[in-house]
């Protein structure tokens, strides 16, 4: 079995979790990486966080996340820690992606089928990306909010399930 860095099991999730295309998903750059794990930084709290990063190098654990037929609710608590924490993670990332797609003039990018003979041309999908942003992150929040050091954390509070956001 080839290990994965930490990087690439986050990449991992967000290529499961978007329908980007591969070039898309190269896009994704070490910036967005680094924002995406400074956010959560903040979700988490400083000590929290530390305890993350210690499982991404814990071998014990990922090479139990890694291993083929891995399930969720046979694993051990840091298993599952460190699972969740990198999908939260992946949904940070493509909070940042969409915000950095926001950026694109909009204009300049095709959002029509266009045909001609025998071909066709189709539109760049940016936009159902960065409508979905918000929704990235507030599942990231639902995630992170169990495993987060409440006094050194982020005070969002994201209601279970997702349906409502209250910031204070």
């Amino acid at each position: 079995m080839i290990k994965m860095t930490h990087q690439a099991r986050v990449l991992k999730n967000i290529e499961s979790l978007s329908s980007l295309t591969d070039t898309a998903l190269q896009k994704i750059d070490v910036n967005i990486l680094t924002v995406s794990s400074r956010k959560m930084n903040d979700l988490l709290g400083n000590s929290a966080y530390a305890d993350y990063v210690s499982l991404q190098n814990d071998e014990t654990v990922t090479n139990a996340i890694e291993a083929i037929g891995w399930l969720y609710e046979e694993a051990s608590l840091q298993e599952r820690k460190l699972k969740d924490l990198e999908l939260a993670e992946a949904y940070c990332a493509l909070y940042y992606t969409a915000m950095a797609l926001k950026k694109i003039d909009i204009d300049t990018v095709m959002t029509q089928i266009e045909t001609w003979g025998e071909g066709s041309i189709k539109p760049i999908d940016v936009m159902r990306v960065v409508e979905y942003a918000d929704r990235y992150l507030i599942e990231a929040k639902i995630i992170v909010r169990p495993y987060s050091n409440e006094i050194e954390a982020d005070d969002t509070i994201v209601s279970a399930g997702g349906i409502s956001l209250i910031s204070i």
